[in-house]
Parts: C-alpha cells; sequence; structure tokens
C-alpha cells in the first residue's frame, strides 16, 4: 500500500490511495469465507453455501466494506504520523476514483492495482499577532456598581422568585403570565413569551391586569422594544425573534396561556439567612451581601461582552483560508434542519462558517500561549456546571460568576458533584460541549491579560441602557 498526500490552495488537500492485491484480497476472501458459513441461502444447507454464490451475491456490499475499513484506518494513522489536521472526515472524489462496480471488476479474475482519491479539508493555523490585528482599536471593560435603589428593587425580585405560585384565573399586577407572540402577516414569527408582570412599568402591566386564559392583547412592538432588550421582563423563547430586524412587523397579538400568581417571599432575617446560605441575618450586611453578588454577576457578563467584543474585531482582522464553498456543502449535507428560505440558509451558513473560524482562532491562540486543555479541566468544567444548575433548581444565589479556577475538585463540598461529572464526561456530547467552555475560558483570560483596554464604573440602568444602544 502507497499514500501520497499533496497540499493545494485554500486550506484543501488530496490523498492518492494506491492499493495492491494483496492489500485487500485476502481479507475479502476472509470475509466471503465466513459468510458462507452463515448465509441462509434456499436450496442449501447451513454452512454449505458455495463461496462462489456468496461473491456473487453480496460481494459488492463486502468489498465496499472492506475498502471503507482500509481508508478509516489506514488514512487516519498516516494523517496522525504526518501530523496533518484536517476539519472535515475525508470523503472519496467520486470523479477521480473507480465506482462500486468498477472496483468490484478490479477485484476479480486477476486483480489489479486499485488507486482511490481522497478530497480533504485542512484545519488552517491562522497568523495571530494580538497588538497589530488590533493596533487602533479601543476596548472598554465596564465595571457595574449598583445603586442602592438598584439593590432594593433586585431584593424585591429575589422575595418573588422565592415566594408560592399558584394557578390564577385572571391576571394581577404581581403575575407571570405565558402565551405566544404572533403576527398574521408573518406566522413564522410565532414565539413563546412569559412576562413578569411585577418587573415591567405600570402602563403595560395595567393592560394585562383582569385578563384570563385564552384571552388577547394587542402590543406595538416599539411600547416594549427597550424593555425586551434591556430586563428579563419579557423573557423570549425563541433565538430567531429578532426585534431590531428593521423589517419586523411592529405589531403583535399576546395570547393568554397560562397565569400564576405569586405571593412574595417575607424579606426578613428567615430570607436573609436563605438567600445568602446562612451567611447573614441583618438587614445592613444582607444589602452588602447582594451588593458584592451583583457586582461578580456584572463583572462575569461584562468579561463576556469585552471578550466577544474582541474576538469578533479579531475575526475581522485575522486571515482565514478556507474553501467556504466546499464547506457550505458539508454543513448542508450533514443537517437536516438546513432553513429552506435562501436569505435565512444564506445568513445561517454564514453563522456557520463564521463559528469555525472563531473555533480556528481560539485553538490558535491557545497553541500560541502554550495550553494544553486536560481532562482534570473539563472534569472542573462539568463540575462547575452541574453546581451552578443545582443552585438554580434550588433557588440559591446565582453562580454564574463562577469559572473552574473556582472550583477545586479535592473540596468534600464539590464530592457530589464531582462524582455526578464522572459519570458525564464519559458522554461525547457533554464532554465536548465542557471543551468549548474551558477553551473560551483560557482564550477570555489571554485577551484580558494581553489586550489593552479601558475600565469604566456604570451603574446597571445606565449598562442596560447602553447595551440597548
Amino acid at each position: 500500500m502507497n499514500i501520497i498526500f499533496e497540499e493545494k490552495p485554500y486550506s484543501t488537500g488530496e490523498i492518492k490511495l494506491e492499493l495492491e492485491p494483496q492489500d485487500y484480497i485476502p481479507s475479502i476472501q476472509e470475509k466471503i469465507k465466513q459468510a458462507s458459513k452463515h448465509a441462509k441461502i434456499p436450496g442449501f444447507r447451513p454452512g454449505k453455501v458455495p463461496a462462489s454464490l456468496v461473491q456473487k451475491m453480496y460481494g459488492k456490499s463486502i468489498l465496499l466494506d472492506e475498502i471503507n475499513k482500509i481508508i478509516s484506518e489506514n488514512v487516519a494513522k498516516y494523517l496522525a504520523d504526518k501530523n496533518i489536521e484536517i476539519l472535515f472526515d475525508v470523503h472519496l472524489d467520486t470523479d477521480k476514483s473507480p465506482s462500486l462496480s468498477e472496483l468490484y471488476e478490479l477485484s476479480l479474475g486477476e486483480p489489479k492495482p486499485i488507486y482511490l482519491y481522497l478530497n480533504v479539508i485542512l484545519k488552517p493555523k491562522p497568523r495571530i499577532d494580538l497588538v497589530e490585528d488590533l493596533s487602533g482599536q479601543e476596548f472598554i471593560r465596564y465595571k457595574v456598581i449598583p445603586t442602592e435603589e438598584e439593590i432594593e428593587e433586585y431584593i424585591r425580585e429575589l422575595s418573588y422568585k422565592m415566594g408560592v405560585y399558584h394557578q390564577a384565573e385572571s391576571a394581577d399586577i404581581n403575575d407571570t403570565i405565558y402565551g405566544t407572540m404572533s403576527n398574521g402577516e408573518k406566522p413564522d414569527l410565532e414565539t413563546n413569551m412569559r412576562i413578569d408582570l411585577y418587573k415591567v412599568p405600570i402602563s403595560i402591566a395595567d393592560r394585562f391586569v383582569s385578563k384570563k386564559v385564552n384571552d388577547k392583547i394587542e402590543i406595538d412592538l416599539n411600547t416594549i422594544k427597550d424593555i425586551l432588550l434591556k430586563d428579563a421582563a419579557f423573557v423570549v423563547d425563541d433565538k430567531n425573534f429578532n426585534i431590531k430586524d428593521k423589517d419586523a412587523p411592529q405589531t403583535f397579538v399576546y395570547l393568554i396561556k397560562n397565569i400564576s400568581h405569586i405571593t412574595p417571599a417575607t424579606i426578613d432575617e428567615t430570607f436573609y439567612e436563605q438567600v445568602s446560605y446562612g451567611q447573614v441575618k441583618e438587614k445592613n450586611d444582607f444589602y452588602g451581601f447582594i451588593k458584592d453578588q451583583l457586582i461578580k454577576e456584572f463583572d462575569h457578563i461584562c468579561k463576556l461582552d469585552l471578550c466577544k467584543k474582541i474576538e469578533d474585531k479579531l475575526l475581522e482582522k485575522v486571515e482565514i483560508s478556507l474553501p467556504e464553498n466546499k464547506i457550505r456543502e458539508k454543513i448542508i449535507n450533514q443537517n437536516k434542519n438546513t432553513p429552506s428560505d435562501p436569505q435565512k440558509q444564506q445568513n445561517w451558513l454564514k453563522e456557520e462558517i463564521d463559528s469555525i473560524k472563531r473555533r480556528l482562532i481560539r485553538e490558535r491562540l491557545l497553541e500560541m500561549h502554550n495550553i494544553e486543555i486536560t481532562r482534570e479541566d473539563i472534569l472542573r468544567q462539568i463540575t462547575l456546571q452541574i453546581k451552578q444548575s443545582w443552585a438554580k433548581i434550588m433557588k440559591q444565589q446565582n453562580l454564574d460568576y463562577l469559572t473552574i479556577n473556582d472550583i477545586d475538585l479535592e473540596n468534600e463540598e464539590n464530592q457530589e458533584f464531582v462524582e455526578m461529572a464522572e459519570k458525564f464526561i464519559e458522554k461525547d456530547e457533554q464532554r465536548a460541549v465542557a471543551y468549548l467552555k474551558v477553551e473560551y475560558h483560557y482564550m477570555q483570560q489571554i485577551f484580558l491579560e494581553q489586550v489593552p483596554h479601558t475600565v469604566k464604573e456604570i451603574c446597571i440602568s445606565d449598562y442596560r441602557t447602553m447595551k440597548v444602544t
């Protein structure tokens, strides 16, 4: 067997695989022999089916299986030995390689060498210079300091979250309602939406008060757009519902499907203890605790915002050579839910290709800084995710601001979460998701340490307004 690799433009390559008869004939003959022992064909006793008949009936499929096995085993080893990294699995060049029927003919009678041609998309290593690529760019990392009024409002919202929920016949000012937003002209924009009436301005909440399940309320998007963008008062359950879209309809009908009445928890010493894990009991101490928590939560969010802006700018500046037409074809073939609308498909494909480029940038940055993601990193990330989810289920303090640096796998308090993480890490999908999060964590560290940026203090409401504009 002989394998020849040829690199081509735009991060592509071709592998020529030359198979001599001795590379594939013995294994095919053995497979046919084994199949004849187990084949059940009318007119023949079990184990007495002639090998020639088995070859005639199943030869092509046996040949195809064996060729695929040879390709997967030997090409993978060749690429690993030569340190050639690829973005997607190799695929057969059907224009240059023999068809299945031709392969079958070559393997009959006097076997001849088989020449297979495989196309590969290589993983490029983009040239990245953070100083040069980001030259002239100004980045701001906001430091959010809540005001006394914002702390009061947050505590009030916490009392609702920790309150008692029950079904209600009609909506009140303290309720949460669930329903759908729809537009007759664009039915595909129908989306689920939860509205916390205790969070929205009275002028909007009054429109829902006394309404019942199945009642409809017409909503002008302009009246709620700022709240939708700034707060969690409206929770939209559809990432495709883009209220910033200039072509989006401005008038919607909200259909109420469920109403939950909330009796807020009493704000007293018991409340302070529950929210703070028993750390504080006095009002003044509790306000300080909440302020610290909000600063930590927003610090986490602001870091993400800053790093996203830096990554976006690198995506613009860093040259990454890819065969985008071939990648689009790959993505479409591998996804069953490809959008049928041409414009949506184009936007979706751009997002997918940008996602690949972002991943290449992150991988290259980690490689440049000699950062290798270990199994322990991934285990800490999964442990962190379980711990954060558990805190939300138990309505405990928000732990979203924690990172893998805060997770000690030896700490007794984490042992239950670590044991669960050990089970999840064996699952490919869970491990892959955790790997990406760890990768992004290290990239954030690189950006925060090496990309110049200014720090600006701001209150919560101003930060949210700034995010909208």
